[in-house]
C-alpha cells in the first residue's frame, strides 16, 4: 500500500513540473511565430542555419517589383523600310537599330520590315505620319503637298560629308530654313533623326554612252516626280519607275537609263542589266531615320536620349562605309564588264543647274499657294534667303 502512494506522489510530483513547462513552451513558440509572419528579420532569426540565404532572398523579393515597374517598361517598336536588307540605306538603319537595341538593355525592341513588306517607297511617309510604323526611312521629295519645302535638290556637288554637312545646316543649324522645314515634318507627326550619305549618283545605260547627248534618244528612268521633271526640262524623255520596280523596267525595256545614287544601283543590282555607267561629281544624303511623333513623345526622357545617341553614331558609320565602299563598288561595276567613267564637265553643270532651277520655281510656286502662306506666315525675305541657301554647296553655306 505505502508502494502504491509512494509512486502515485511522483506521479502527480512530475505532471506537475512538466505541466507549467510544456505550456510555457506553447506561448514561447507562438510568440516567435507571430512576428515572423510580419516581420521578416525575427524569421531568419529563428532559423540561424538559413540566415543569409532567406536574408538575400528577403532583400530581392522586395526590392525588385519598385524599379522593374518603374524603369524596365519594354517599348516594342516597328521599323519600315522599302529597301532591301543588301541596300545601303537599310545596312544603316539596321546598325541604328541595334545600336538602341542594345544600348537601352532590352528596353527597345524593335520588329523589321525591309523589302516594302508594309508599303512601297512612296508610302513609307503614311506609315510613319500615321503611326503604323514607329521608324521608317521616308524621302521627302515623294511627297511634294505635304512636304513642299522638302522639294529641294537632294544631291549636290562637293562629296558624302559636304552634302551631310549641307542637309545637316539646313535642316537643324540655320534658323531660317530649319523652323520652316521641322514644322513641316511636325504637322505631319514626324521627328526627323538623322539624315545620312548613300555615295555619288551616278547615270548608267544600257548601251555605251559618253555625254548626256547620247541620251537623247533613249528613254530615262525617274524615281520621283522632281527628278522626272529636271530631264523633262533638258528635253530627255523621261518616266517614273519606283525604286522596287527598276531592275524590271530596265531588264523588259520600258527604260534604258537611270540617275540614281550608287547605294540604290548597288543594292538592287541594276548593274546586271545595264552596260554603262559613268559619274556625275552630285552626292545625296537624302536617306534618314525617323521616328514618329507620337512614338517619340511615348518615351521616356533617358531612351530619347538613347535615340540621339544611336542617330549620331549611325551617321558616323555611315560616313566611315560610305568611303570604304566607294571604290569598292566602282571595281565591281569594272568587274561585271561594265564601261565606267565620268560625265564630262559642262554636262555635270548643266544637270547641276537644272536641279537646282526646278527647286527654285516649286519654292516660289509654294510660296504664292494660299494654303502654304496661311500655314507658315512668314515673310517673302526669309524664303528668299532660304532659296539663296538651297541654291548654295555644302561648303558655302554658313
Amino acid at each position: 500500500m505505502k508502494n502504491k502512494m509512494l509512486t502515485l506522489f511522483l506521479v502527480l510530483l512530475i505532471s506537475a513540473l512538466i505541466l507549467p513547462a510544456a505550456c510555457s513552451n506553447t506561448i514561447t513558440s507562438t510568440s516567435t511565430a507571430a512576428p515572423a509572419t510580419t516581420a521578416a528579420p525575427a524569421q531568419t532569426t529563428t532559423a540561424a542555419p538559413k540566415t543569409t540565404a532567406d536574408a538575400a532572398n528577403s532583400k530581392t523579393t522586395t526590392a525588385a517589383p519598385a524599379s522593374t515597374t518603374t524603369s524596365a517598361q519594354v517599348f516594342t517598336l516597328k521599323f519600315s523600310t522599302f529597301g532591301q536588307t543588301t541596300e545601303f540605306p537599310t545596312i544603316i538603319s539596321y546598325y541604328f537599330l541595334d545600336y538602341i537595341e542594345k544600348n537601352s538593355n532590352g528596353r527597345i525592341k524593335v520588329e523589321r520590315y525591309p523589302g516594302g513588306l508594309l508599303g512601297t517607297s512612296a508610302e513609307q511617309f503614311n506609315l510613319l505620319k500615321s503611326g503604323s510604323a514607329d521608324f521608317a526611312n521616308f524621302g521627302p521629295f515623294y511627297q511634294p503637298q505635304a512636304l513642299p519645302m522638302h522639294a529641294y535638290p537632294q544631291a549636290i556637288l562637293g562629296g558624302s560629308e559636304a552634302v551631310l554637312a549641307f542637309y545637316e545646316k539646313l535642316n537643324f543649324t540655320i534658323p531660317e530654313t530649319s523652323a520652316i522645314l521641322e514644322k513641316e515634318r511636325t504637322d505631319n507627326n514626324i521627328k526627323l533623326l538623322q539624315f545620312f550619305p548613300v555615295g555619288e549618283t551616278i547615270l548608267l545605260a544600257k548601251k555605251d554612252f559618253t555625254s548626256l547627248a547620247d541620251l537623247k534618244s533613249m528613254k530615262i528612268g525617274a524615281v520621283a516626280a522632281a527628278h522626272m521633271a529636271v530631264w523633262q526640262t533638258l528635253g530627255y524623255n523621261a518616266v517614273q519607275v519606283m525604286v522596287p520596280d527598276m531592275y524590271e523596267a530596265l531588264s523588259r525595256g520600258q527604260v534604258d537609263a537611270v540617275m540614281m545614287a550608287f547605294s540604290a544601283v548597288m543594292g538592287n543590282s541594276w548593274y546586271e542589266v545595264t552596260k554603262c555607267c559613268l559619274g556625275t561629281d552630285e552626292f545625296s544624303a537624302s536617306s534618314n531615320i525617323a521616328i514618329n511623333l507620337n512614338t517619340w513623345n511615348k518615351l521616356p526622357a533617358d531612351l530619347q536620349q538613347v535615340l540621339i545617341d544611336g542617330a549620331k553614331a549611325m551617321k558616323e558609320y555611315a560616313v566611315k562605309l560610305d568611303a570604304e565602299q566607294s571604290a569598292k563598288d566602282w571595281q565591281t561595276l569594272k568587274d561585271k564588264g561594265l564601261t565606267t567613267g565620268k560625265l564630262p564637265a559642262a554636262d555635270i553643270d548643266s544637270l547641276y543647274k537644272a536641279s537646282l532651277a526646278k527647286w527654285e520655281t516649286d519654292a516660289m510656286a509654294n510660296l504664292s499657294s494660299p494654303v502654304v502662306a496661311s500655314k507658315w506666315v512668314f515673310s517673302e525675305a526669309k524664303v528668299s534667303t532660304t532659296i539663296d541657301m538651297f541654291s548654295c554647296t555644302g561648303a558655302d553655306v554658313n
